[in-house]
């Protein structure tokens, strides 16, 4: 709770903006009114000799540490789990240190200037001193931790807690969206305004259509507008608002949003109503950083297959494995399990997080089973399966339900390969995981469980059956002749 409520301001301390309030704290301290010095700042002739020493000294070490840690930087940039350098940036602390090394040196020359209570000697100078030797047990925790940063299971936490990250924030994402959508419905109700998320048109022949402005998203829909707007209607006898709108909806400048009567604007006396208030927008994507994690995720995992390398592969799977267990998990944050009614996006003319990550997924085990790496191929293929234990230890159904179709569409691509015994060995090992997963994920549920665990696992036993009938089903589309 503590953290989630202060989330905002430990971003703000890491990121490249921190140099506003480490240069406000280090530059407003000195001109404070205090008497408390160290006994050698006494004479501002023996301040002022020191603080130009220290000021050279912290010059060079400022340097050094920049040359090691843009070596470091380039270590990460040439490789596969880095991540982005800003990501990594703010994940090692570089922004704020390297601000209190450089506003060390801008609070140097200040004090020496004369800048500060008793400059250049006296308490002025006691503070700078005391920054400096901030500034250097700072600097050699930076070039401790970039070092540590470095090593590959370092990396793959950072690269673990990022994926968590990224899911839990596009989860709460669509959360938050489905209750503003819920609202919007049963607010325009109340109030007095149609809602139509999507395809929704103009109120009637007469009515004007409010346009977004500009290009973005929309970020919020403000409901007082809307309420004025609503009361405004009833109280002239006109046909309602309707609103077409909905958070996170792409827009252009003539996208309309709102239809009204043109009486309702020529209202009587001012102020006149404003109703493209009603709706604040912003430039940047919220999937943004969502798409480029999957998408830098699906370039490195074809890098592991191409190679081949069974070692990175597996690693690549362990993130996709956690970044689609994080989706029932942050459901569960909000009381909620992943069923087939709450899976999706708000709206079911969109693509959310599952489409973008099965889609590539589909891509990578394709490349995967018909390879050149046995290894990798047997990988690929109990991955599906593998994610959907998890998912039903998590009470996931819908999560389950995708990837067991999943695994059943990547039979289906065995199935059309060309005949070889690695083909042919492939797909008795997807006969005997499939039974496997039945065996020791569902039958203890439905054997040795309580009415909940066996309603759950009866559930993920037809999905099961399901998927072995598309596999099945693929066989005999193929091959008639394959009963067996």
């Amino acid at each position: 709770m503590t953290r989630g409520v202060f989330a905002p301001l430990w971003y703000f301390a890491r990121s490249e903006l921190s140099f506003i309030p480490i240069a406000a704290v280090a530059l407003g301290v000195i001109f404070l009114p205090l008497s408390v010095w160290f006994e050698p700042f006494s004479s501002t002739t023996r301040a002022s000799a020191f603080l130009q020493a220290l000021w050279q000294i912290e010059g060079v070490t400022l340097a050094i540490a920049l040359t090691v840690v843009v070596f470091v930087f380039a270590t990460v940039y040439s490789s596969r789990i880095g991540g982005s350098l800003r990501q990594f940036a703010e994940e090692t602390g570089l922004f704020p240190i390297f601000y209190v090394g450089l506003v060390s040196l801008g609070l140097d020359g200040v004090v020496l200037l004369g800048g500060g209570e008793g400059a250049s000697g006296g308490w002025a100078a006691t503070w700078a001193a005391v920054w400096g030797g901030v500034d250097g047990l700072l600097l050699g925790v930076l070039f401790v931790s970039t070092i540590r940063a470095i090593e590959i299971s370092a990396m793959e936490r950072r690269r673990l807690a990022r994926a968590r990250r990224e899911v839990q924030r596009e989860t709460e994402r669509v959360i938050l969206k489905r209750i503003a959508l819920n609202h919007l419905l049963e607010y325009g109700t109340r109030v007095g305004f149609d809602y139509t998320p999507i395809f929704g048109t103009s109120s009637s022949a007469t009515a004007v259509a409010i346009t977004a402005g500009r290009a973005g998203e929309i970020a919020d829909i403000r409901l007082r507008p809307l309420h004025r707007l609503g009361r405004l209607t009833r109280q002239l006898g006109l046909p309602q608002p309707r609103l077409r709108a909905q958070l996170d909806l792409r827009v252009g400048a003539d996208t309309e949003l709102l239809w009204l009567e043109p009486q309702t604007l020529d209202r009587r006396p001012r102020p006149r109503p404003r109703p493209r208030r009603a709706f604040k927008l912003r430039r940047k994507s919220r999937e943004l950083a969502f798409r480029e994690t999957i998408e830098r995720l699906r370039d490195e995992t074809i890098r592991a297959i191409d190679a081949p390398s069974p070692s990175l592969y597996a690693r690549q799977n362990e993130v996709y494995e956690e970044m689609l267990l994080a989706l029932p998990a942050t459901w569960a944050q909000y009381g909620q399990e992943f069923g087939p009614d709450i899976a999706g996006e708000a709206t079911p003319f969109e693509l959310g997080f599952l489409d973008f990550v099965e889609r590539d997924l589909y891509v990578e085990l394709e490349q995967a089973v018909l390879g050149r790496s046995r290894d990798v191929a047997h990988q690929a293929l109990w991955f599906p399966l593998q994610v959907a234990r998890g998912a039903l230890d998590a009470r996931a159904s819908a999560l389950s339900m995708r990837m067991l179709a999943l695994w059943a569409a990547i039979v289906g691509l065995l199935i059309r390969a060309p005949d070889s015994d690695s083909r042919n060995a492939l797909l008795e090992r997807a006969t005997q995981q499939i039974g496997e997963y039945g065996r020791f994920s569902i039958e203890h549920l439905i054997e040795e469980g309580d009415a909940d665990e066996r309603e759950r696992g009866a559930t993920a036993l037809f999905q099961v059956f399901e998927a072995a009938t598309d596999a099945c089903k693929r066989v005999l589309d193929h091959d008639p002749g394959q009963t067996r």
